[in-house]
Order: structure tokens, then sequence, then C-alpha cells
């Protein structure tokens, strides 16, 4: 990238810049979105075989249902988190977009400059 970078001008570095925080706001987000939903899902998982168990009596299924609820309680700001990253990122990439040009062009000048 080095070699590439010294054929820049300042915007197309500040798009290049812009890109890859992006790309990487992007990645913490949908991992961060993976974690919540894969936790959520493990836990539905579980109360659904609790649920699905024959002969549990009352009681077990009510604290079953009272443990669920409180870890819905517990992963509320969890999920708020996992939205803000992703939103974050989708606008991130909203932003970018209009540099991608810019990169663009510079890429196809940078090509002809190596090539010429």
């Amino acid at each position: 990238m080095k070699k590439v970078n010294q054929f820049l001008d300042e915007n197309e570095k500040q798009a290049v810049q812009k890109l890859t925080v992006a790309e990487n706001l992007a990645r913490i987000g949908m991992l961060k979105a993976n974690v919540v939903i894969s936790t959520i899902k493990a836990q539905s998982q579980g109360l659904v075989g609790m649920l699905e168990m024959e002969g549990q009596d009352a009681a077990k299924l009510r604290v079953a249902c009272q443990v669920f609820a409180a870890f819905a309680i517990d992963i509320q700001p969890h999920v708020k988190e996992a939205q803000d990253k992703v939103v974050g990122a989708a606008s991130s990439l909203n932003d970018v977009q209009g540099t991608l040009q810019t990169i663009v062009h510079s890429l196809k000048r940078v090509q002809n400059n190596f090539v010429n």
C-alpha cells in the first residue's frame, strides 16, 4: 500500500482512510450483532428445551420463564449497543460511498502511472 499511497493526492488518501474506517466499523458492528443474536438464540433454545420436557411441574416452568425474562432485560443494553454499532457502520459506509469514485479514479491513475 505504501507504493500506491505515494501516487495518491490528499483527497484520495482521505477517501482511502474513510473507507478503511467504515470497513472496520462494519466489522465491529456485525461481530457485536452476531454475538448478541447467538446469545439470544442459545437462551431461547434453553427455554424451549425446558418447556418441551415432559413431567415438568408448574413451579419449574415458572422459574424457567422468570430466568428468561431476567435474561431479556439484561440483554437489552447489548442489543441496543449492537444496533447502534450497525447503524453507525451503515452511516459510515453511506458517507464513504461518495468517495468511492475518487478511489476508483485514483486507482486507474495509479495503474496508468505504473504501466506507462
